[in-house]
């Protein structure tokens, strides 16, 4: 289990091993650079990449802590901005966040895990962010957007060069790529007509989105499993419950798997068979809780 914590005066990284009983055995702090780290994502091999900025400048670079190392290396260390990595299901291509025309201003990009090349793959006005990949590998999907509140989808055939748009059905709303399910649709986050920022699910061929999960209150984090069955936050009053739902409808029963704090990341293990989230409380230190 990796994640971040600023006990040391900066968030650095750190990880624990989680046996097979679920017990979860001392984290070892893995960064020392008095910096900012962020953002980890594991590939299906194990290693480990996650940005890192420079005293506080918020422009990261991107560094690979591989499986068994002791010590991460950079992986990609340039004079731009990258961030908000995202692997490809079967770990050969990274794609990312990165400031490739003007500073902040970001476009996603492809990076090779063999060879290192690095291939632009969107070239937008505004900030397009990331992410996700579809299930074969073919696909990514991000957000276009120039101010956070509205902006469409975007969905890039990597190897045909072509580029998907996809409206929100609200003139004035935004559609999030979360991830891809089995079926090729695309599960993402939209603001529907109460006001609510609620799942959706894209058929990323005809443009039609459906609204699925419940309605009310606000979808602020998100996970998949491989079957594509999800765990999600929502904002009920000002703290979170953090549900599950199998069937992405308007209709389906969600089960309720946690209660109160501020939940502020969701991550599920591919089978579905084990999950954690960080939650922040007025009365404690933030904590993770494993279910």
């Amino acid at each position: 289990l990796a994640f971040v914590s600023d006990a040391s005066g900066s968030l650095e990284l750190l990880i624990a091993k989680i046996d097979a009983t679920g017990n979860v055995q001392p984290a070892v702090q893995r960064t020392s650079a008095k910096e900012t780290v962020g953002e980890l994502e594991y590939a299906p091999n194990g290693d480990l990449v996650f940005q890192m900025d420079h005293g506080g400048d918020e422009r990261y670079d991107l560094w690979l802590l591989a499986r068994g190392a002791a010590a991460p290396t950079p992986l990609a260390a340039t004079d731009l901005a990258e961030e908000g990595a995202f692997f490809s299901p079967d770990g050969t291509k990274l794609a990312y966040m990165a400031d490739t025309e003007r500073p902040f201003q970001f476009d996603l990009v492809v990076r090779d895990m063999t060879t290192g090349k690095v291939t632009p793959i969107t070239h937008e006005p505004v900030n397009v962010y990331g992410g996700a990949w579809s299930r074969d590998g073919k696909l990514v999907a991000g957000t276009v957007t120039p101010d956070d509140q509205k902006g469409e989808l975007i969905v890039v055939d990597i190897a045909a060069g072509k580029t998907t748009r996809i409206a929100p059905s609200r003139k004035d709303g935004i559609l999030w790529a979360k991830s891809f399910l089995p079926d090729g649709r695309l599960l993402a986050t939209t603001v529907n007509d109460e006001g609510f920022s609620q799942l959706c699910v894209v058929d990323v061929k005809s443009g039609a989105i459906a609204l699925a999960g419940t309605r009310e209150w606000d979808v602020e984090e998100v996970a998949v499993t491989d079957a594509g069955e999800a765990i999600y936050a929502r904002n009920v009053r000002g703290e979170s419950e953090v549900v599950g739902i199998k069937t992405l409808d308007t209709r389906a029963a969600v089960g309720v798997i946690a209660k109160g704090g501020v939940v502020t990341a969701v991550a599920v293990d591919p089978a579905g068979t084990r999950a954690a989230f960080v939650r922040e409380s007025s009365d404690r230190p933030s904590e993770i809780l494993l279910v």
